[in-house]
């Protein structure tokens, strides 16, 4: 692996290990607050504040639900010491860890950047008829305003990093 390549791989996996140590954080601080602002919206808008919850839309992060990403960001970090020590492990190791990145962390991460549509097209399907009636951007934007206004641009360029930037690096390793 060439100077080059090593330093976009480094500088990739370095950023993602930052944001998927911030976004959790943040998320365990607001996200009760979110929770509420989400409820309130829905209970303005004629529904009862619980079916949030029981249809599995819950914007609080647990401190044990946080042990993911921090494991993300933990493994990441490592790849990336051991990207830039040019172990022979490096290349195969790189392979496994952008394309997992690409296909399971880029999927993962965009129902979180496109939570409304998702959330959208999940109710629109479901079997109870006061999710299909339910506006989901309204109880959304409650939400998200609860959140700090820099986290959606974090998981924006999270996103960006899991896609774009494992297809560069997977690119790269290719030539």
């Amino acid at each position: 692996m060439n100077d080059f390549t090593t330093i976009i791989t480094v500088a990739q996996l370095i950023l993602l290990a930052l944001a998927f140590t911030i976004i959790p954080i943040v998320g365990q601080k607001y996200g009760e607050q979110a929770q509420k602002a989400a409820e309130k919206s829905v209970a303005d808008q004629g529904f009862d504040s619980g079916i949030l919850l029981k249809s599995g839309v819950k914007m609080t992060e647990s401190k044990l639900e946080m042990l993911l990403p921090f494991a993300f960001a933990v493994a990441y970090v490592i790849v990336a010491v051991i990207s830039i020590m040019g172990s022979h492990l490096n290349h195969m190791l790189l392979w496994i860890v952008e394309g997992f990145t690409l296909i399971v962390v880029g999927a993962v991460t965009a129902q979180q950047v496109f939570v409304a549509s998702f959330i959208e097209r999940a109710f629109k399907k479901a079997k109870d008829e006061r999710l299909r009636k339910l506006n989901v951007r309204q109880f959304i934007a409650a939400a998200q305003a609860e959140f700090p206004s820099w986290l959606h641009g974090l998981q924006v360029m999270r996103f960006v990093l899991a896609t774009a930037g494992s297809l560069v690096v997977l690119a790269l390793l290719f030539l």
